[in-house]
């Protein structure tokens, strides 16, 4: 569930026109299976990641899935590094180039996305060996962005259940199983921290493609879960959580519910690994963070035994951090 549109961007905050008044009952949700993949892009001349006509990212960052090389630039030392190129992003830097030339003019096609400028051009067409063609001469003007997908929408992970901009939702009896991001750490490469935030569009702080939710519920009023199951939450480089109530979220019971096999982590065993923009992983059953209210969590069946995580990582089977909340023990 979300607000009216696309889902994409950050976790919303209460909308206007939330999702309303829905009955979730006797559904089964298993095999909810990602593999999330970060993509850094640069800045654009408006403060927004560096986007082409039809909104896919420039991406001078990724590479060779066997070699694991860059394929666009030469490498990662930014006073050195030079653009090398491939056939996507060349395509996409002659559409730019076109569009700035006015070669669109007079299309019905909408260049509005097209974040191509001029300095972009005058690095990317600079003679090889010149200190023109530096990379750092583009990164110290604008800069990068991390914590987005091909379409530079801020990344959220892997959830099973979505219960996000909505009000008055009852979902009872239902079963969610083996939800699991196989996703790998953030990047380091715009130097931020988990506190901190590199995407414009997240809400969240950190990186967050790695966390894995077997229920989230973000700027949503009025939510019940009465005898729902989840079951075998798996993060390999990031926090798992049973049930997440975020941001705004306020007047939710559950009720009844189960959870178990949460496991945070399960391709790290070090909280060492965990550097950069990532947090400490964390397993979870139920967290309800300080910003939300009123969240009653009433005989909640299972227990944190079955939850696993980094040497050393937090394991919490409740934490109502809620204002004015309640967690009644069976």
């Amino acid at each position: 569930l979300n607000k009216p549109g696309v889902a994409v961007n950050g976790f919303p905050t209460i909308p206007t026109d939330p999702f309303t008044n829905v009955h979730i009952s006797d559904v089964e949700v298993h095999n909810t299976i990602g593999h999330i993949q970060e993509v850094i892009v640069l800045e654009a001349a408006n403060g927004d990641g560096l986007i082409d006509s039809v909104g896919a990212a420039l991406q001078f960052f990724n590479k060779h899935p066997d070699t694991h090389q860059y394929i666009s630039i030469t490498s990662d030392d930014f006073s050195q590094c030079e653009y090398t190129g491939n056939a996507v992003t060349n395509a996409q830097l002659f559409v730019g180039k076109a569009i700035l030339a006015g070669a669109f003019a007079s299309s019905s096609l909408s260049t509005r996305r097209s974040g191509t400028n001029q300095d972009l051009l005058d690095w990317v067409e600079a003679t090889p060996g010149t200190s023109a063609a530096k990379f750092q001469n583009y990164v110290d003007k604008y800069g990068i962005f991390c914590n987005g997908d091909t379409m530079f929408h801020a990344n959220k992970g892997v959830i099973g259940l979505k219960l996000d901009a909505s009000q008055n939702v009852v979902v009872e009896n239902t079963l969610v199983s083996n939800v699991v991001n196989n996703g790998r750490l953030g990047s380091s490469l715009c130097g931020y921290s988990p506190s901190e935030k590199s995407n414009p569009h997240s809400e969240l702080t950190g990186y967050q493609g790695a966390v894995t939710r077997g229920v989230s519920i973000c700027g949503s009023v009025g939510i019940d879960l009465i005898d729902v199951t989840i079951e075998d939450v798996f993060a390999a480089s990031g926090s798992a959580l049973g049930i997440d109530a975020m941001l705004d979220s306020h007047d939710i019971n559950i009720i009844d519910c189960s959870i178990t096999g949460v496991h945070a982590s399960t391709d790290h065993n070090s909280l060492n690994d965990y550097t950069g923009p990532n947090a400490y992983p964390e397993a979870r059953g139920v967290r309800a963070g300080t910003s939300t209210a009123r969240v009653v969590i009433d005989s909640l069946d299972g227990s944190d035994n079955s939850f696993t995580n980094a040497n050393n990582g937090n394991i919490i089977f409740i934490q109502n951090d809620s204002m004015g909340g309640n967690t009644i023990y069976s």
